[in-house]
């Protein structure tokens, strides 16, 4: 892959590296200290809970996915699918620039899921 677009990758990636970032800082802040439900005085741990968890799930996930695609790039395996060492297309890193599989992988653990 040619250096300039590497870099456009790299320099997409890092941008939605920080809105990520800023995100999930936003969401953890609009968290209140203590969540109590209407009129009652005990604390609901679970509401907090669940927002942690779904940060987790949601965008913790893509930033691992986000900082991983970074990782290949600094390795020199970025654009290879991670499964069969195939060039991943232009294509389909324009569409998903943190994927890790070539279309034919991808397609293949969906099947099997």
């Amino acid at each position: 892959m040619k250096s300039a677009k590497l870099e456009q990758y790299r320099e997409r990636l890092l941008e939605e590296r920080s809105q990520l970032v800023h995100e999930m800082d936003r969401i953890r802040e609009a968290i209140p200290e203590e969540v109590r439900p209407p009129g009652e005085h005990e604390i609901a741990p679970s509401e907090g809970v669940d927002i942690d968890v779904s940060l987790a799930t949601g965008d913790g996930s893509r930033l691992a996915d986000v900082d991983a695609a970074l990782d290949r790039i600094k390795a020199g395996t970025y654009g290879r699918c991670c499964e069969c060492g195939d060039e991943i297309s232009q294509a389909r890193l324009d569409a998903v620039p943190d994927t890790k599989y070539c279309i034919r992988c991808e397609r293949s653990f969906e099947s099997a899921s």
